[in-house]
């Protein structure tokens, strides 16, 4: 009897054998899994929601482990370095303009990652925060379907790079784009007016992120004539769409954060990622149905579905 019980005592001895190196496997591959120290900046609430979206779709998109880093005024180069050393990160995400001045300080082989940004160091890939004005004429053109003219007025040089490109689509679209750079309150006023003087229906004002010395007076002027003469305007901004701007494009966080987690899996997989800026690509979608209704814009079903924010809220 106790010799035909050998059988079973083999099976068994395999079976466990073979539940240990399956467990050995499984804790090999979470072992390879890629580790990244996620910084980003100690803020109040409503702001803190921001980063906190971001973190979310980071989380969502990164295929990794990660630890998160609140940077706080009393944050030193000297405290994240040694952080970075007892996690030994594949990869490090820096969140917003005062995470990535702190690790610009530290020195790491880690490769860097950000968003939240509109500028970046020299050695830093990431995701703007400003929309790739492909993406903002996309909307213009869901909404309006053709416009003959773009007004935009621009601080300094800052945003020549997106101007560039947003004149290349147009042209290619059967549109153009003037735009007028100014460097105080009195030439933006100035260009204002002016725009305001030779603006003709069919045409369009785009007013900018961080729109150059718009003060809310201007906005006021802007718009009154704009309902007047039945002119489009639109938005980075969405507030900007209470006050009767037609609509805004502004950034999805989450949606970015996912798309900087994705980013991310390229890096560590060693994939060729360009240093610098992407335009954003994820967006939202506001709109007001008044100004529409004013503008005669018939909004159709393709239209009504891309829009995320209907003012005035019903």
């Amino acid at each position: 009897m106790k010799l035909g019980r050998i059988p079973d005592i083999r099976r068994a001895l395999a079976g466990f054998l073979l539940g240990c190196l399956l467990l050995t496997g499984a804790q090999t591959a979470l072992g390879d899994k890629h580790k990244a120290i996620l910084l980003y900046p100690e803020l109040r609430a409503p702001y803190s929601n921001v980063f906190e979206d971001i973190i979310k779709g980071v989380g969502t998109g990164f295929d990794g482990e990660i630890q998160r880093v609140t940077v706080k005024k009393t944050t030193t180069a000297d405290d994240l370095k040694s952080v970075i050393d007892r996690a030994r990160p594949h990869l490090i995400f820096a969140l917003g303009k005062s995470s990535l001045k702190s690790i610009a300080n530290v020195n790491t082989d880690a490769p860097i990652l950000t968003a939240g940004v509109t500028k970046n160091g020299p050695s830093t890939a990431g995701i703007s925060m400003l929309p790739d004005p492909r993406v903002v004429f996309e909307k213009l053109f869901l909404l309006k379907g053709q416009v003959n003219k773009v007004y935009v007025v621009s601080r300094g040089n800052r945003y020549d790079e997106q101007l560039e490109s947003a004149a290349s689509y147009l042209s290619a679209s059967g549109s153009a784009l003037e735009f007028v750079r100014v460097s105080s309150i009195q030439e933006a006023a100035r260009a204002y007016r002016n725009i305001l003087d030779k603006v003709e229906p069919g045409d369009a004002i785009w007013i900018l992120p961080s729109a150059p010395y718009l003060d809310n007076s201007v906005l006021s002027v802007i718009l009154e004539h704009a309902w007047k003469r039945r002119i489009l305007v639109f938005s980075s901004n969405p507030s900007h769409v209470r006050r009767g701007v037609l609509f805004a494009v502004y950034p999805d966080n989450q949606g970015m954060g996912q798309s900087l987690g994705k980013l991310a899996n390229r890096v560590v997989a060693k994939e060729d990622v360009a240093h610098g800026l992407l335009p954003l690509q994820d967006v939202l979608l506001a709109v007001n149905e008044r100004t529409t209704k004013h503008l005669g814009i018939d909004l159709d079903e393709k239209a009504r579905s891309e829009i995320d924010l209907m003012l005035p809220a019903r």
